[in-house]
């Protein structure tokens, strides 16, 4: 069966790290784990530092922050990064 949920929102809430929130674009159930894929899309108007590393350390951090999140429920989690032109 397959099961992909767009805009899955998930938190949690510990003494250490207070209350936590994200939304992953797309989640997909993918064996007896799941993969989290964070969808950029660009326009005709980009402007060349479009992919400049600041950018990319922006994206990285979010897709970061959505695993840190979601890694303690489940025991398989992967990430994809899709990038729509």
């Amino acid at each position: 069966m397959l099961v992909n949920i767009c805009e899955a929102s998930f938190s949690f809430s510990d003494e250490e790290f207070g209350s936590n929130y994200c939304a992953v674009d797309i989640l997909h159930k993918q064996g007896n784990g799941y993969a989290i894929y964070e969808v950029k899309s660009s326009t005709g108007n980009d402007t060349p530092d479009k992919n400049m590393p600041a950018d990319l350390l922006k994206y990285a951090r979010d897709i970061a922050c959505q695993r840190w999140i979601l890694l303690p429920t489940t025991r398989s989690l992967s990430v994809v990064v899709c990038r729509i032109h």
